[in-house]
């Protein structure tokens, strides 16, 4: 390779890196709708920034090479710091015999009718004593199959016309809320309460609008925010949220709402990614509750794995 043109790959690989840089920085000043795909890959791609940067330095040693590559340690490091946040507080001791429950989420995507057999198969096996299952229009020909196992539901037909998001329980289930988070798509957001031996569970199942549409992503938080707000309880959140936890609106809604998740979150998207893929779906709980066991469920032909966690309900004060 000739010196010029040795050069010429070392602007050219500058320049991409000082727009992806910027790019992933936005967020410390604004969490415009426009970066939020940069947002939720911000490890991933300062990754990719990091091998970038030490290729710049190879092939020219200078001042903004070296920058590159510390403005890309320093990005990628606060987004691994930033993971953590919101995981499980493991220090705190749950008592022996407490109460819980088995929980499961899986996006079942819109279309996939071939998986639908597979995913009622799975549903029963897993024990869960709850399933949240959104898209699920695929499901609505197996759900008089599932309902030997679940015998209580809410969606399709139960309190919504709709098949979109479906909750499916052992336990009885009672003052199911569904509620529009936007005028995109009806029936996403439901708030329910699960009767679980002397104690009353309040279940909230949520998918959200891709965080690239506009303000949809961030409005709904919002709005979904303040319906829980309205509780003055404790509940147990999961779903689709179509962002990682580290992304600017997402951490706002944990904050706000004291929200953890498990030990560590599996990554849930694109399914073939397995554990280098993103934590899209989540499932979170306030503070009277701990999620442990969080792992992934396989995808049964949907392009999102699933989730499945033990709730623990931990004992009033």
């Amino acid at each position: 390779m000739t010196a010029p043109m040795r050069y010429a790959l070392y602007c050219t690989v500058c320049a991409a890196l000082t727009f992806l840089l910027l790019a992933l920085s936005a967020r410390y000043v604004s969490d415009f709708w426009l970066f939020s795909f940069f947002f939720s890959l911000a490890t991933h791609l300062g990754l990719a920034a990091i091998l970038g940067s030490a290729f710049a330095l190879l092939l020219r040693r200078s001042v903004f090479s070296v920058l590159l590559l510390v403005w890309s340690l320093a990005v990628t490091g606060h987004s691994l710091f930033m993971r953590q946040e919101f995981l499980a507080d493991t220090t705190t001791e749950i008592p022996a015999g407490a109460p819980s429950f088995k929980l499961m989420s899986l996006n079942v995507l819109f279309n996939n009718w071939e998986g639908a057999d597979a995913i009622t198969d799975a549903i029963i096996a897993s024990g869960a004593d709850v399933v949240y299952l959104l898209e699920a229009i695929p499901m609505s020909e197996r759900l008089q199959r599932l309902q030997e196992a679940y015998p209580y539901r809410v969606g399709c037909g139960i309190a919504t016309d709709t098949c979109d998001l479906i909750i499916l329980s052992k336990h009885p289930l009672s003052k199911p809320t569904f509620i529009n988070l936007s005028d995109l798509r009806r029936h996403r957001f439901v708030i329910v309460d699960m009767q679980l031996g002397d104690r009353t569970v309040h279940l909230a199942a949520v998918h959200l609008t891709k965080p690239y549409y506009d303000e949809y992503h961030t409005d709904e938080l919002l709005l979904a925010k303040a319906i829980l707000r309205k509780l003055r309880s404790d509940f147990v959140i999961g779903g689709d949220f179509n962002s990682a936890s580290i992304a600017p609106d997402m951490q706002h809604f944990l904050r706000a709402l004291s929200l953890k998740t498990g030990e560590k979150e599996p990554a849930t998207w694109p399914d073939f990614a397995g554990e280098w893929g993103i934590p899209i779906d989540h499932i979170f709980a306030t503070a009277r509750y701990r999620i442990r066991n969080l792992q992934a469920v396989e995808p049964h032909g949907s392009n999102h794995l699933g989730l499945s966690a033990e709730v623990v309900l931990l004992p009033k004060p």
